[in-house]
């Protein structure tokens, strides 16, 4: 930073040229004084001074545009290609174990700009929920969040930053958001489990409209299996998140898509999820005669009387 500041402090410095100045005045009161009393006449003495002054014009001029010149290199070698080969050129210095691991991260810095410009943006675990947060925290009036929960459900319940970003969607709810989130199942009821059918209990509960669908149901089209959240409004944005192979309940990096012709996509790959959608209330059906299983009974009449 404070290179690029003494680069642009340098180009908007005017350019000293006293040099240029004194030289030519100097050149032609040697023109005016001196040449007559060599001899010379008055028209020669004259055209020797103008010549003398067009010449200091002249390298002046000529040192403007090189300190220009000179300038926008500088600033192309800082900003542009030019910097990724001085960061190359340092780690060609480098050797061993710190040359092995420079060059990784160039590595990843080239695959991360070739994303970025192809309209994908990655994110690290952290940068993820920093944004969803935030964008569900800011998301403006008539906006709609459009979701897909395509791996473990759990996560709601475990994950500290799930759940702060869930609090975030009951916040946007009760604002008047209209929030949509289909979870993709491993398993058809009544193999579900008490984890998954906890998860979207707590959706429906909140009035976040809940829709399930089962990977049965979606054999061959594993291309509809994403874990995405979009922000759609006046300025819509797409997130894709990946599951960390460690942990199942956990983020291991995000992207943000930037091209609505993604946006596009992922829209027609929601409505084609809701094709296959069964609604929330068979889970929650399911749950709620679990849970009435489970209960103690009180007993039974003729149990009381035969005691």
């Amino acid at each position: 930073m404070k290179h690029h500041d003494e680069l642009n402090s340098a180009d908007k410095a005017p350019v000293d040229l006293t040099l240029e100045v004194v030289g030519g005045l100097v050149s032609l009161m040697l023109a005016i004084l001196l040449l007559p009393r060599l001899g010379a006449s008055d028209d020669v003495s004259w055209l020797a001074g103008t010549m003398a002054i067009l010449l200091s014009l002249a390298t002046a001029s000529l040192k403007i545009h090189h300190s220009k010149a000179l300038a926008k290199l500088s600033r192309a070698l800082c900003n542009g290609p030019g910097q990724a080969n001085t960061l190359a050129n340092r780690v060609a210095f480098l050797s061993g174990t710190q040359a092995e691991y420079a060059q990784r991260v160039l590595q990843r810095a080239a695959a991360q700009i070739e994303s970025i410009s192809k309209g994908v943006v990655p994110l690290s675990e952290e940068d993820y929920f920093h944004r969803i947060i935030s964008e569900m925290t800011s998301i403006p009036d008539r906006a709609v969040v459009i979701a897909v929960n395509a791996f473990e459900p759990a996560r709601w319940l475990k994950d500290p930053r799930e759940m702060l970003f869930f609090q975030e969607n009951i916040s946007a709810v009760k604002r008047g958001i209209r929030i949509q989130r289909i979870f993709i199942v491993d398993s058809d009821l009544p193999s579900i489990s008490m984890q998954t059918a906890a998860a979207i209990k707590m959706h429906h509960d909140v009035k976040i409209e809940v829709k399930i669908v089962t990977l049965q149901s979606l054999r061959g089209k594993s291309d509809l299996i994403k874990d995405w959240v979009a922000f759609i409004g006046t300025e819509s944005r797409l997130y894709v998140d990946y599951q960390d192979p460690a942990d199942p309940t956990r983020v291991e990096r995000g992207e943000l898509y930037l091209d609505p012709t993604d946006h596009n996509d992922f829209l027609n790959r929601f409505r084609l999820l809701e094709e296959h959608a069964r609604p929330s209330s068979e889970a929650l059906l399911w749950l709620d005669s679990v849970n009435s299983a489970s209960s103690p009974r009180p007993p039974a009449e003729d149990d009381v009387a035969g005691t």
